[in-house]
């Protein structure tokens, strides 16, 4: 192959194991019953906790923006930051690209149109965190509906002292 094509030529990428230092994770991703899991237990959470939390969710998937000191734990999710060579671009933080991250980056881009975008490494996904919501009783109902969760689906208000949450094939 001369140069010219090696150049022109896509090249294919793998993840390996995230490099030391692990950035700090910024974000909770869950998919599948962990991120119905998740979005339970996000929903007992007083408000004020959720306060500082912002929601992106699409079939199956849940994103959870913020201090994940804050976040409820749940079997299942995993953890993501922005790569340090391209802020835009959210990676896993157990594992990485083998290519600079801005060149993945900008390949994204290019194809999805929006930013910042979150690359998951199993299963494979890529999704967009430009539209996240704020973490409250609103956001957090509109995607248990979305998600066919019962139409009773219990979220902690202010006034709440005590909230038992029990949602059907929940976890």
């Amino acid at each position: 192959m001369s140069a010219i094509n090696a150049a022109l030529t896509p090249r294919r990428w793998a993840w390996r194991a995230a490099a030391e230092p692990i950035p700090a994770a910024q974000a909770a991703i869950a998919h599948g019953e962990p991120a119905r899991a998740l979005l339970v237990a996000l929903a007992a959470l007083p408000p004020a906790r959720r306060a500082d939390l912002r929601l992106s969710a699409a079939a199956d998937w849940l994103v959870v923006l913020g201090n994940p000191a804050t976040m409820p734990w749940v079997d299942g999710i995993r953890y993501a930051a922005p790569a340090a060579q391209a802020p835009m671009l959210w990676l896993p933080t157990h594992v990485s690209p083998d290519v600079d991250a801005g060149l993945v980056f900008n390949a994204l881009k290019r194809r999805h149109g929006r930013t910042p975008l979150l690359l998951w490494a199993a299963p494979e996904a890529v999704l967009p965190l430009d539209r996240a919501q704020p973490a409250d009783e609103a956001t957090l109902r509109a995607i248990a509906a979305r998600w066919g969760l019962p139409a009773a689906f219990p979220v902690a208000t202010e006034d709440a002292t005590e909230v038992t949450v029990a949602a059907e094939g929940v976890a």
